[in-house]
């Protein structure tokens, strides 16, 4: 079992942990700090990641924001490596920072422990 305590600069503390970026079949990798996000139905990359990182496209849907206005985005093929395991997303590009959202966390046992400030998997 891992734990990793949450993110204490934000307002409330929120579940993040380390992950690594890359395009599939890619050894280029971006390390960046993920929010765990119960609420996101998928996971979502900096604005301009996949330029960086040459993700391959992954098609177009109808996304929705916290706004609940929905808008066309282009999703992105790529590699998420995390303290759990390394998972193939199709991820969208949204904001500045990487979100993991609900294609990521069903498949991991995870433990939101909100009074300790801490989850584990």
């Amino acid at each position: 079992m891992m734990i990793v305590a949450y993110d204490r600069s934000v307002a409330p503390p929120g579940p993040v942990f380390s992950v690594s970026l890359s395009a599939p079949g890619s050894s280029l990798r971006i390390q960046e700090t993920a929010l765990l996000d119960t609420g996101a139905d998928f996971s979502v990359l900096p604005v301009g990641l996949h330029s960086i990182l040459g993700l391959p496209a992954a098609g177009n849907m109808l996304v929705a924001g916290v706004d609940g206005v929905a808008k066309l985005r282009r999703f992105w093929r790529a590699m998420v490596n995390t303290p759990a395991g390394t998972f193939p997303v199709r991820a969208v590009e949204w904001g500045d920072e990487v979100i993991i959202g609900r294609d990521i966390l069903n498949s991991v046992d995870l433990r939101f422990d909100g009074p300790r400030l801490q989850v584990s998997f």
